[in-house]
């Protein structure tokens, strides 16, 4: 287990600087993450762009799925943002991985494709 999530945070924390196939210090790494499951197949490409916050909390959410914890049972009726409806963002915010980044109520926004840095994705990790 200790192995996954280390296996894990390396690759979710060098994602976020990584064009088409991984650098090759981190092809090791970004291979195992595919293998276990943790890299959804439209993120398997372009490994050399920024990730984006919505596509960072899939990666995230999948973690804790690979890990075994049942997520399907999250309330995310209380999680709401105006510009977007993903099902992973709403999990990570019900979970308090992620927050919205300004407005209130229905006008709560998220930037779902804003570009994360790596501060913000240590903080969500």
């Amino acid at each position: 287990m200790k192995k996954l999530i280390s296996v894990s945070l390396a690759f979710l924390l060098t994602f976020t600087c990584s064009l088409a196939a991984p650098s090759s210090w981190a092809e090791n790494d970004c291979d195992e993450a595919v293998k276990l499951g943790l890299v959804p197949d439209h993120l398997q490409s372009s490994y050399q762009q920024p990730i984006t916050r919505e596509e960072f909390c899939e990666m995230a959410i999948s973690l804790l799925n690979v890990c075994g914890l049942d997520l399907s049972s999250i309330d995310t009726s209380h999680c709401y943002y105006a510009d977007t409806n993903s099902k992973y963002v709403l999990q990570a915010t019900a979970l308090g991985i992620v927050n919205g980044v300004g407005g209130t109520g229905t006008t709560s926004l998220f930037a779902p494709k804003k570009l994360i840095t790596r501060q913000e994705a240590a903080t969500m990790l």
